[in-house]
């Protein structure tokens, strides 16, 4: 036991904590990736701007595991159990707000009409359409996050972690969105403006 913590729990706390620790790895090179392959696009943007955020919830994960285990102090008497439902306070206020930018920025780009435009891009003397890089980008970015959150749901269940358990939703549903995305990009390729602008809304 631990603080109260039955060992089996504070087992699986211990692997979802590794898994987080991989999520942010291959979280920091989707955002490298996303931030080269991005160019002028808004929604590829948007889209590196989400990538960035989804970095939130793994270290919101991992911050109160410092923290949780204390012993209570003359300050805090009755301990710091409480740390987790601050952080997943955080994560989703953080996640919530960037729901609304990402509606907003699509019900704008449809009112205003705005036609997004992908253009070429020179590599080794030829001519490569910059929307096969951002395919390839976003398929990356769908891969790692689906396999790490279908590990992390049953850990989740098991642990009835809030942060983990949105983590892993999230991460679990990355191939809707990223899926989106390569089709609004082809749709562009073939004279439709709109899905691209839709794809994270």
């Amino acid at each position: 036991m631990n603080h109260g913590v039955p060992d089996e729990i504070e087992r699986k706390l211990r692997r979802a904590a590794t898994l987080e620790w991989w999520s942010i790895f291959w979280l920091l090179t989707i955002i490298a990736v996303m931030y080269f392959a991005m160019g002028s696009s808004q929604a590829m943007k948007s889209a590196w701007i989400e990538d960035t955020l989804s970095l939130l919830p793994p270290i919101l994960f991992l911050l109160p595991r410092k923290f949780e285990n204390k012993p209570a102090t003359e300050k805090y008497p009755f301990g710091f159990h409480r740390v987790g439902s601050l952080a997943f306070l955080l994560a989703a206020s953080a996640l919530t707000a960037m729901g609304g930018f990402l509606l907003y920025d699509a019900v704008s780009a449809l009112i205003l009409q705005e036609h997004p435009t992908i253009g070429n891009i020179t590599i080794f003397g030829w001519d490569v359409w910059m929307g096969w890089l951002m395919v390839a980008a976003l398929i990356y970015s769908i891969i790692p996050p689906v396999i790490l959150g279908y590990i992390k749901k049953p850990l989740a269940r098991a642990t009835m972690d809030k942060i983990l358990y949105t983590d892993a939703d999230m991460n679990a549903a990355d191939w809707k969105t990223g899926l989106a995305g390569i089709a609004g990009i082809i749709g562009i390729g073939f004279g439709f403006w709109w899905p691209m602008r839709l794809r994270r809304g």
